[in-house]
């Protein structure tokens, strides 16, 4: 497994299942990247049935 630099947690946490409910269902997602010079996270995301990768901003 590659080390991310910069955030030693990362190994820690990569393709690991989080789930998060919307009120209606739990939504899994998994982080598969983080890209710190775009300051951006890329997600696995399952949701009813259908798997999208989604980039979202680092806050």
């Amino acid at each position: 497994m590659n080390k991310v630099q910069g955030f030693d947690n990362f190994n820690k946490y990569y393709l690991k299942e989080f789930e998060y409910f919307d009120g209606e269902a739990y939504i899994p997602f998994n982080i598969v990247g983080i890209n710190f010079d775009k300051k951006t996270i890329n997600v696995a995301v399952t949701n009813r049935g259908k798997i999208s990768v989604i980039e979202y901003d680092l806050i």
